[in-house]
């Protein structure tokens, strides 16, 4: 690996980074969790999961990149909203 690796962009590369990003792009791409899992071998979608999370990180860290006005600085919390909560809450009962 280290021979192909000095030809490129990066000396630090490992299978396992390749795997890494493979499951990412894959991640990226939108493919069902399930396959990916499958591709990768793992046992457990749990380990899986882990790619989708950073992926979300990513994409959050992008869009706080290109504008700081798109993601509010605060979250309003819906939760103070009695009338909200009281239709969840009665959601589903007859």
């Amino acid at each position: 690996m280290k021979k192909y690796a000095v030809t490129g962009e990066t000396e630090n590369i490992t299978p396992h980074t390749i795997r890494h990003t493979k499951a990412m792009h894959l991640t990226q791409a939108d493919i069902n969790p399930i396959y990916i899992r499958d591709f990768l071998g793992h046992s457990d979608l749990k380990t899986t999961a882990v790619y989708s999370k950073t992926s979300t990180e990513i994409k959050r860290k992008a869009l706080e990149k290109m504008n700081n006005n798109i993601i509010p600085a605060t979250v309003p919390t819906w939760n103070n909203d009695t009338g909200l909560m009281n239709w969840l809450n009665n959601l589903g009962r007859s």
